[in-house]
């Protein structure tokens, strides 16, 4: 990690801009999620499963669409879907700009709403929600609107179901950016991962 961190920092100063811990924070999130990615597929396949990845920009219906089309086309027709996509980022809404409210809604809602239309009416569907859908949370109003969406695409589609989890603890965003200890500090209880899997 150190490795990848002095690479990234010498990338940034490449560019001419200005290097800041924020920076190098997101782009070693990509590297660390991609990474996440490449192991735990490895591991499916050594247990004997078939596994096929295909990246998706969940914020844009036609791309999840033709992603569905290349999963049949290549895997068969499908007969169920985890929706997991999330972004959280906390801040108030007077400091969160159009951008950010559909950054953060769009991946969860658009794509999920995509995904919902385009499943067939005997595949079933479960969205991974929050209960920010339906307690809220401060600074979250756009990661609140779309677990509450999505909560309401499952309410309307057969087969459907929209878990509203409390946070997980040692994995996803709760342990992120020490939102762990905040919400610890709030009295939240969070669920082992072992347990919610």
């Amino acid at each position: 990690e150190d490795a990848a961190r002095k690479q990234i920092r010498a990338e940034l100063s490449r560019s001419g801009g200005r290097v800041t811990p924020v920076q190098v924070k997101r782009r070693l999130a990509k590297l660390q999620s991609a990474e996440e990615a490449r192991q735990n597929v490895a591991a499916m396949r050594a247990l004997g499963a078939e596994v096929e990845f295909f990246q998706v920009d969940t914020s844009d219906a036609d791309d999840v669409m033709s992603a569905m089309i290349l999963i049949e086309q290549k895997l068969g027709a499908i007969d169920g879907v985890i929706h997991g996509a999330g972004i959280e980022e906390s801040r108030l809404i007077d400091s969160k700009e159009l951008a950010d409210f559909h950054r953060i809604f769009d991946c969860k809602a658009i794509g999920g709403l995509a995904l919902a239309e385009n499943l067939g009416r005997l595949a079933w569907f479960v969205s991974m929600g929050s209960v920010a859908g339906r307690f809220g949370n401060p600074g979250q109003v756009d990661y609140s609107a779309a677990n509450d969406a999505m909560d309401r695409i499952c309410l309307a589609r057969n087969r459907s179901l929209h878990v509203d989890w409390t946070a997980w603890a040692d994995v996803g965003m709760a342990v992120r950016g020490g939102m762990e200890s905040l919400l610890t500090d709030r009295g939240v209880e969070l669920l082992p991962a072992d347990a919610g899997a």
